[in-house]
């Protein structure tokens, strides 16, 4: 049985996040509340467990967008797409080093999110084939 895929939305417009939400929605994707600043995107990703993370880089709260990726990354192995202003190019550089599965410029076009989401499957494939459980092996 295959496990549902949840999708974990960070978005400080909320028109846009409700956008993306029902997009996603309609193509049968689970999607966790949505949170508007980094120190919620960091408790829900770290309560939840989602299969990934679609943030703006730029968040309300202590943290942005980029910051609260970077703290998760260091502990847990989620797939990431950061949304960027069209025009916040050292930001968009600053996030490119982060390693994300996809940077997606604003207005946010639903075909690239669909590739993007469909290249985190890959990511998540890779991660988890790469990296087998070790039965009955204990580490001295």
């Amino acid at each position: 049985m295959e496990t549902q895929r949840t999708i974990l939305i960070a978005e400080p417009d909320n028109l846009v996040a409700l956008e993306i939400k029902n997009y996603l929605e309609s193509l049968d994707l689970q999607i966790h509340p949505i949170v508007s600043k980094g120190e919620d995107l960091m408790d829900m990703a770290e309560t939840l467990d989602p299969s990934l993370i679609i943030t703006d880089i730029n968040l309300f709260g202590q943290l942005d967008g980029i910051e609260a990726i970077a703290r998760l990354e260091d502990k847990y192995k989620i797939p990431y797409i950061f949304i960027v202003a069209a025009d916040d190019y050292s930001r968009l550089i600053e996030s490119y080093y982060l390693n994300p599965v996809s940077l997606i410029k604003k207005p946010i076009k639903f075909n690239q999110l669909v590739k993007s989401i469909s290249k985190a499957d890959k990511y998540l494939e890779t991660v988890y084939i790469s990296e087998p459980e070790m039965v009955g092996i204990t580490k001295s």
